[in-house]
């Protein structure tokens, strides 16, 4: 008896099973796969690449920085200088910005006094910026806009400025048109004996008495009026001149009254906020309706408080000295 055939022996017809070759229609499949993939790959990257030329797509984000208010700019666009209180006599008014934006962005400055709406001017940002290759990605530049003095000349109070960005608003700026002075207020200055700061003393004010002053560094009064004119500086106890901090501490204390709120305000390069009140005083049963302007300014770490006040009948006469005192802090 003999053996019989073992798994691998080549007699046995079923050892070595047949394996049919590939089909000539799967290898057309396989090249055909091998030329439409790069292709729609391509066609995908090119469309991509046509969108973007286009300007269908662009990227990063349009924003408003360093909102000030001058009376001058440069050629440049920037500004001589900051304020927030400008004279009647005043040519003008210019809200100036850095701006990063994309040519056609859509910039808008609205002008408000204490009527309405005064101004509205709009314009493009590659236009006012003078940037032509912001595209497809923001460029940086600066934009002014002015509020010339209107023909019959400024109505004296408050003025805001409101920007806009492609119709959102992006900042907004508060000021207030003065009695021009017609000269400076004739006077001398005090200069604070620590060398902590120097002010305008108008001729005929005297030192205030050391009792009525209160924790207030220095205080000068007017000889004119049962109840004159005078002012203070007082080192403070707020930490910033930042509005919002300012009318949080108003709201904590009752103050809701928005026309008794702090509004930005600058005195030279010193940064501050202003705010007018009026308040009853009574004194030996005697009662005095007082309209106060309180300006708080930063210098250094440190926050200095000038309260100016005078009866609310008088105010307006006395306004002017007040905003001369006020703006010869140093």
């Amino acid at each position: 008896m003999t053996a019989g055939p073992g798994p691998f022996d080549p007699g046995s017809p079923t050892a070595y099973p047949i394996v049919p070759e590939p089909t000539q229609s799967g290898g057309r499949g396989r090249r055909a796969a091998a030329i439409w993939v790069p292709a729609l790959l391509l066609a995908a990257v090119t469309a991509a690449v046509v969108v973007f030329l286009t300007g269908v797509v662009t990227f990063g984000q349009p924003g408003v920085s360093a909102i000030t208010l001058t009376q001058k700019v440069d050629k440049n666009k920037k500004p001589a200088s900051s304020s927030s209180l400008f004279s009647a006599d005043a040519a003008s008014v210019f809200c100036c910005a850095n701006v990063r934006a994309f040519n056609g962005t859509s910039l808008e400055a609205k002008w408000f006094g204490s009527n309405g709406q005064v101004a509205d001017f709009k314009g493009r940002f590659g236009e006012m910026a003078g940037v032509s290759g912001a595209r497809f990605t923001p460029s940086a530049g600066r934009v002014a806009f002015e509020l010339a003095q209107p023909g019959g000349g400024w109505a004296l109070g408050s003025y805001s400025v409101r920007l806009l960005l492609d119709g959102k608003p992006a900042g907004e700026r508060n000021f207030r048109i003065v009695e021009a002075a017609g000269g400076s207020v004739a006077g001398t200055r005090y200069n604070d004996p620590g060398g902590a700061f120097s002010i305008l003393v108008p001729d005929g004010w005297k030192p205030a008495e050391k009792q009525s002053l209160g924790s207030a560094l220095a205080g000068f009064i007017s000889p004119v009026g049962p109840f004159p004119p005078k002012y203070a500086v007082s080192l403070s106890d707020f930490t910033s001149v930042e509005t919002g901090y300012l009318n949080d501490i108003l709201r904590q204390s009752g103050t809701t009254s928005s026309s008794e709120t702090f509004a930005a305000y600058s005195i030279g390069d010193l940064l501050g906020a202003r705010r007018v009140f009026e308040w009853d005083f009574n004194p030996n049963g005697q009662q005095y309706r007082l309209r106060t302007i309180q300006v708080v300014v930063q210098v250094d770490n440190k926050v200095y408080s000038i309260d100016c006040q005078s009866l609310a009948i008088d105010y307006a006469q006395n306004e002017p000295t007040f905003n001369a005192v006020i703006n010869s802090f140093r």
